[in-house]
């Protein structure tokens, strides 16, 4: 819904009009208090609106710093994060071991480990290539 017509529905609701106005001084006089109505509400919604945009840039700011701030060190599981001469732990050389990708002939998922690069153990590759 427009923002004029939403405005219009607000304030006709604010400030039903009479009926049958007896004479047109009174309706002059309940026109020019809808007028003043309208433009006090005009007047609300722009400090509203200027409100929304600063929120919005202070939150878009506030973003933008979180994305660029360096993720916290996990501790370890002692629950306190220890160093050795200053330096950042490392992760371990190793890679984590996967699990086969086969499915054996008891329709079982094969127990053992992934080759590295592969999703099947070293006997299931090699049935693959077949």
């Amino acid at each position: 819904m427009p923002r004029r017509a939403f405005l219009a529905l607000i304030v006709l609701a604010a400030c039903p009009l009479a009926a049958n106005p007896p004479d047109a001084e009174e309706e002059l006089v309940h026109t020019e208090q809808l007028l003043r109505t309208l433009n006090e509400l005009k007047a609300q919604v722009g400090e509203i609106q200027a409100k929304i945009d600063e929120l919005t840039q202070q939150l878009s700011e506030r973003k933008g710093a979180l994305a660029n701030r360096p993720a916290p060190a996990a501790p370890p599981f002692g629950g306190v994060l220890q160093r050795q001469n200053g330096l950042p732990d490392l992760p371990d050389a190793k890679p984590a071991l996967r699990r086969c990708a086969a499915i054996t002939r008891e329709g079982e998922r094969c127990s053992r480990s992934a080759l590295p690069n592969s999703r099947y153990c070293k006997q299931h590759a090699l049935a693959k290539m077949k």
